[in-house]
């Protein structure tokens, strides 16, 4: 019998386990260095950006956290209301369950909530759509670093405005500020 599963904000005493998750979906899915790179990632995130500027998702349920997605601020759009959708994880053991989406709906709840105009994230474009991202051109909202996978650019309103166009880069929170991210 599967376990309810709660969404809600997660908390700072929670950060060894978030970041332990981070570490263990990376590293099962795309190898050791990749799993140490994002739960770095998910470290600085968590405990050097302003709480102000980020936003940590979870999916729990008895057993523990079983999902894990992060949001931060994009400067430079006018607007600081929109958001970076990265990283996103849900435990091995968990996934295909439909708890990513649940919890990447719930994520984008809170942040219109909070009167976020926009999200963008840098992903499998497949796995986004289902949650409402949409391809978008790096023209239209140029990255902060150039994209390897440029496909992968993902975008949505979250509000009846369409998303703008950007003549300038736009700027990440500190801990995305490297280009082995993008």
């Amino acid at each position: 019998m599967e376990k309810p599963m709660n969404h809600h904000l997660g908390h700072s005493d929670q950060a060894p386990a978030i970041i332990d998750l981070f570490r263990r979906t990376f590293t099962q899915s795309e190898g050791a260095e990749e799993g140490h790179l994002i739960a770095t990632l998910a470290h600085q995130l968590i405990e050097q950006t302003d709480e102000a500027d980020r936003l940590v998702w979870v999916a729990e349920n008895r057993e523990g956290i079983q999902g894990c997605v992060i949001f931060s601020r994009l400067h430079g759009t006018g607007t600081d209301q929109a958001f970076l959708m990265a990283p996103v994880a849900v435990c091995p053991t968990q996934q295909r369950k439909g708890i990513g989406q649940a919890m990447i709906q719930a994520g984008l709840s809170a942040l219109l909530a909070r009167n976020t105009d926009w999200v963008l994230t840098y992903g499998d474009p497949a796995y986004y759509a289902r949650t409402g991202f949409r391809p978008i051109l790096e023209t239209q909202l140029p990255p902060p670093y150039p994209l390897s996978f440029p496909q992968g650019w993902l975008g949505q309103s979250l509000t009846q405005t369409p998303l703008p166009t950007l003549n300038e880069p736009l700027r990440c929170v500190p801990a995305l500020q490297n280009p082995a991210y993008w």
